[in-house]
């Protein structure tokens, strides 16, 4: 088992906040794809979907490279059955087919629900913030169902980036972009 020493990725992102700085575009571009890579690990070759990305569950080493950990929620699935049966995890990283209530035999693709929080993730590594802010968890879930992030908060010169996170938060799961 490997040691790593330093900050989880919510303790980086408030300290940052708390120095009034910014990540440049340029890391956190790269920490996408570090993100990324290690999603395409979880779902294409160990068969897992890890039911609680965030930025407490990424770690950060000595060298700025992130490690995904706390697999206390995952769940192993074999060929491309990827159902997950329960909403396990942080509210906040719910994507909208978790937050629906009342539904029948609703069926939730976990490795859709994967690349959702991690594009809420990429969302506040670029801005510090979340795409759906609230204190309030009445009032969190319509916003995940029924708002967009607002990309505004974006440089135009970003737009690469806004179009990978609009992609990564399709409301739609059968249309959000997976790791394959």
């Amino acid at each position: 088992m490997e040691y790593l020493p330093g900050q989880n990725f919510k303790e980086k992102l408030e300290a940052i906040e708390e120095a009034n700085e910014t990540i440049s575009m340029e890391l956190v571009w790269e920490w996408a794809r570090q993100l990324i890579s290690a999603i395409y690990t979880c779902h294409e070759e160990a068969k897992v979907i890890h039911k609680d990305i965030k930025p407490e569950n990424i770690m950060l080493n000595k060298h700025n490279s992130i490690t995904l950990v706390d697999f206390g929620l995952s769940k192993c699935f074999t060929g491309d059955d990827d159902i997950i049966d329960s909403n396990n995890g942080s509210v906040y990283y719910f994507a909208p087919e978790m937050v629906r209530t009342g539904q029948k035999n609703k069926v939730i693709h976990g490795k859709c629900t994967d690349i959702w929080a991690a594009g809420i993730t990429l969302f506040m590594m670029a801005t510090l913030r979340h795409p759906f802010e609230s204190e309030d968890m009445y009032e969190l879930k319509p916003k995940i169902l029924e708002t967009e992030p607002d990309y505004s908060v974006f440089k135009s010169q970003d737009a690469k980036f806004v179009e990978l996170l609009k992609k990564m938060l399709c409301k739609d799961p059968q249309h959000r972009v997976t790791t394959e």
